[in-house]
């Protein structure tokens, strides 16, 4: 009899446990924001929807025109560029839309663009356009936009496109020369760049939150039509999505499993139409969350289920899932 009431036990105790893996998988999916804005070069309407494209509404009108707007890893501040006659400017706004600022307090040059934030939220490496040298060149900040320092110094050639490692400490760009590859340098003013090692003619790579893929844009020649590929940890193996799964913008959802970003598409009479989609990276099915051909993907939040205030962008719902997928 004892026997029998622990098989029972078990049972309910298993039983018990997927049902809540289930309901916190689907209550934190619920949780996921995802942010967009219009196509329009000078709009300041940030707009945010459900994971599955419903319960659309406004949530922020910025002071001024928001481009490429990146969101801070604890999910508090907005980093984006203001697009001035003449000069570029590098901004900050909270996502309450409090707290608008410059975010160089003594920028390096005046066109200061592309800023990033590292993985843990300390530091946000940039470009800045010397006219002097008529270059872009590379620079590293803090958080709060002080103790800027130029990185990959010895390159003479224009360095573009800076994205950060998974572990903060080391930053990849692409380098404006014929056969160059991306290359890489420690986030350190004394560093030397060096050359990524493999046959791929990439400008960005994107981690998944568990660091066990990648999505990669590029080509596999010199000079072709760039696509999105899928890769492995170290952006190998490479597998191009085909092109009604290519998106802009692409970015990991914390589930390892999909991507979302701007599906882009020309029309017959030449207007290009885009919308925010979601890609599942090993069917490549496609679904639209937007069906007005005018907006575009800028990031996804889901402060109420985040483990760390700075660091991976994992939730508990990316935790539970990736624990049964992708081992």
């Amino acid at each position: 009899m004892k026997r029998k009431i622990g098989i029972y036990c078990k049972y309910f105790c298993f039983g018990w446990l997927c049902l809540l893996i289930f309901s916190v998988s689907h209550m934190a999916q619920a949780k996921l924001k995802i942010y967009y804005m219009p196509t329009g070069k000078w709009e300041r309407n940030l707009w945010r929807m459900d994971i599955d494209g419903s319960n659309k509404e406004l949530f922020l009108q910025s002071p001024v025109p928001m481009w490429t707007p990146r969101l801070s890893p604890d999910g508090q501040q907005i980093l984006f560029m203001l697009l001035p006659w003449r000069k570029v400017e590098l901004m900050v706004i909270n996502l309450d839309g409090s707290g608008f600022r410059k975010l160089l307090a003594d920028p390096p040059h005046p066109l200061n663009t592309a800023g990033e934030w590292s993985p843990d939220g300390k530091w946000i490496v940039y470009e800045a356009f010397d006219p002097a040298a008529f270059k872009a060149e590379l620079y590293v900040a803090d958080a709060q936009g002080l103790n800027s320092f130029q990185i990959a110094a010895d390159l003479e050639k224009d360095l573009f496109n800076p994205f950060w490692f998974p572990d903060s400490k080391r930053i990849g760009f692409t380098v404006r020369k014929p056969g160059a590859k991306l290359h890489w340098v420690d986030a350190d003013p004394n560093a030397k760049a060096k050359e990524m090692n493999h046959q791929f003619f990439a400008d960005l790579i994107r981690w998944s939150p568990n660091e066990k893929w990648t999505i990669v844009r590029g080509s596999i020649k010199e000079g072709r039509m760039e696509g999105l590929f899928l890769g492995d940890a170290l952006a190998g193996n490479l597998v191009r999505l085909n092109d009604e799964a290519i998106l802009g913008g692409a970015q990991w959802l914390p589930d390892n499993e999909h991507i979302v970003g701007t599906s882009s598409s020309e029309q017959p009479d030449g207007v290009v139409e885009a919308d925010v989609a979601v890609v599942n990276v090993d069917t490549q099915e496609v679904r639209r969350l937007t069906d007005d051909g005018q907006s575009k993907f800028v990031f996804w939040h889901d402060d109420p289920l985040a483990v760390e205030p700075a660091g991976k962008l994992s939730t508990s719902w990316g935790a539970i899932k990736s624990a049964h997928h992708r081992r």
